[in-house]
């Protein structure tokens, strides 16, 4: 949940103003889609069958999170030097 918040926050730093709300829309978009998921399944999140399973999974969750924090914290640095050196 930590890594989800933060990717979100990373977004806002690195979008500019106009894609700000397409972003918030989509944001809106897939936490609705989970609420309607769980409302009409409540029993899909299972808990894992074994300790394989469930490290799997983390590892495969955290590795995508890592990678999509890079991409987002990379954009935004190129974008920090850009401006910086426009106001020079």
């Amino acid at each position: 949940m930590h890594m989800c918040v933060l990717v979100y926050l990373s977004g806002l730093m690195v979008l500019p103003l106009r894609w700000y709300l397409a972003f918030m829309f989509i944001t809106l978009c897939v936490v609705l889609v989970f609420v309607v998921i769980e409302h009409y399944h409540p029993g899909l999140a299972a808990p894992y069958t074994n300790e394989t399973h469930k490290l799997r999974d983390l590892s495969i969750a955290g590795l995508l999170m890592l990678g999509l924090m890079g991409i987002a914290f990379y954009i935004f640095k190129k974008e920090y030097l850009t401006d910086r050196k426009n106001l020079e």
